[in-house]
């Protein structure tokens, strides 16, 4: 009885321990669209929108719930990269200005808790523009996003940006 009595209260106390030390690293994303400060756009949980590239608990769940896209925004895309470690990305496109997503990532990624540097010249996008984000995640890991903005189109009245979020597990940053 006694060691059932101290294994239990080992369980509470590391679980309370574990619960008060994990970094959150920001809010989790509402689950319906809300405004992002800045921009004229609404943010809303990129969380099925990243599934096509979900693969035995990579990324984990604490890093595809810091990942918004615009409302409206339509998947075109996903790809995997050849890479030691995880390394995928989704493209899409939304109806908004190249500098209303690019705002939209600078305020998102750091409101949920993103280090942002950035924006910047995207290498290899002519004319696009990239805002890098870096996470801790639950797994160990660091992880890395990518919202690579490339420019506008318009095609009648309607304007639309295409952009790619890509996701990737990086060393220790330090």
């Amino acid at each position: 009885m006694l060691v059932a009595g101290v294994a239990v209260v080992l369980v509470l106390v590391f679980g309370v321990g574990a619960a008060v030390t994990t970094s959150g690293g920001g809010p989790a994303p509402p689950n319906h669209p809300t405004a992002v400060a800045g921009t004229s756009l609404r943010a809303v949980p990129a969380t099925s929108a990243l599934a096509t590239i979900e693969q035995g608990g990579e990324p984990p769940s604490d890093i595809v719930d810091a990942v918004t896209i615009p409302a409206g925004s339509e998947r075109s895309s996903s790809a995997e990269h050849q890479a030691d470690g995880f390394d995928a990305q989704v493209g899409f496109a939304v109806s908004a200005s190249q500098a209303a997503v690019i705002d939209f990532y600078r305020t998102e990624l750091h409101r949920l808790g993103w280090h942002v540097s950035g924006p910047s010249s995207a290498r290899g996008v002519r004319g696009g523009v990239e805002v890098l984000g870096v996470k801790a995640g639950s797994d160990g890991w660091y992880w890395e996003l990518g919202a690579v903005v490339s420019p506008t189109t318009f095609a009648g009245v309607r304007d639309t940006t295409p952009f790619v979020i890509r996701l990737f597990q990086v060393p220790d940053p330090q």
